[in-house]
């Protein structure tokens, strides 16, 4: 229905008239780069993120800093409205008010407090701030304005409603699953030595049961959630200034010619080769 993208903003408003061929339930889940806010305008659908489960009603507003494993399940062929926000944290300034504004994606535990309810926020100011942009200009710079009006203002709601809460995250209605711990171990031990053994070692279960319980929480096996992990946490160095070959090795990567492989599949482009940008 609308769409905007450059390097450090994207946002589309989309409708699916039939969800469930467009979103199989086998369908894998995701990461990026950038943060993302993610509207759900319509629909019958839920949302995994990080072994936390979140059923979706109208209205509901969803945060995903960038890294965190998350994809929706479409639960019935009911048309399937949505807005989505992603956006590289340069585009917040002055850096102090950034810091406020992120609080609701950075300041939580990952996988937890990503649900933000319509009784929470102010829900259909929101959806009108967001629906607003799809009447922006055709110009370039007119869309990318409107855009970035809209996403100073879901934070500021969004923050607001964050500090309302307090530390009651834990009370959130997201639905901890079993395999959510394994997720936070992992995440806890990301560069040290890992493996399906050794995790079904730790957590005393088979290796079968493991990986079972692990892609109910992730939507992942374990391997595939562990080395998308680390080429995301080595590709963050890169950007920082770090060699590529320091950064594949502080994150886990023992083999550099894999790593090389895994970085340009995933990201399309060898490692270093976007050095500097965050």
């Amino acid at each position: 229905m609308f769409l905007y993208r450059d390097a450090e903003l994207s946002f589309h408003h989309s409708f699916s008239l039939h969800p469930l061929e467009e979103f199989p339930k086998s369908a894998a889940p995701h990461t990026h780069t950038q943060h993302e806010l993610y509207f759900f305008v319509a629909g019958s659908a839920d949302y995994l993120v990080e072994g936390r489960l979140y059923p979706l009603e109208p209205g509901s507003v969803m945060v995903m800093r960038r890294g965190e494993f998350h994809k929706v399940s479409v639960r019935s062929n009911s048309p399937y409205e949505r807005i989505v926000l992603s956006f590289e944290e340069s585009v917040l300034q002055p850096k102090g008010v950034a810091a406020l504004l992120l609080a609701p994606l950075v300041n939580r535990p990952l996988g937890t407090g990503n649900l933000f309810t319509a009784r929470e926020v102010r829900s259909a100011y929101i959806q009108e701030c967001l629906k607003g942009v799809d009447r922006a200009p055709q110009a370039p710079e007119q869309r990318r304005l409107a855009v970035q009006c809209a996403l100073y203002t879901v934070l500021y709601e969004l923050q607001s409603a964050f500090l309302r809460r307090g530390v009651k995250t834990a009370q959130e209605p997201g639905v901890q699953l079993l395999g959510s711990s394994i997720v936070e171990y992992i995440n806890g031990h990301l560069f040290e030595e890992l493996s399906l053994e050794i995790l079904a070692e730790k957590f005393y279960l088979s290796k079968n049961h493991l990986n079972r319980l692990f892609k109910e929480a992730s939507g992942s096996t374990v391997w595939e959630y562990i080395r998308l992990k680390r080429l995301l946490a080595a590709h963050w160095r890169i950007a920082g200034g770090a060699a590529a070959t320091a950064a594949a090795a502080d994150c886990g990567f023992h083999d550099y010619s894999a790593f090389y492989r895994a970085y340009k599949k995933h990201f399309g482009v060898a490692p270093g080769s976007q050095k500097g940008e965050q």
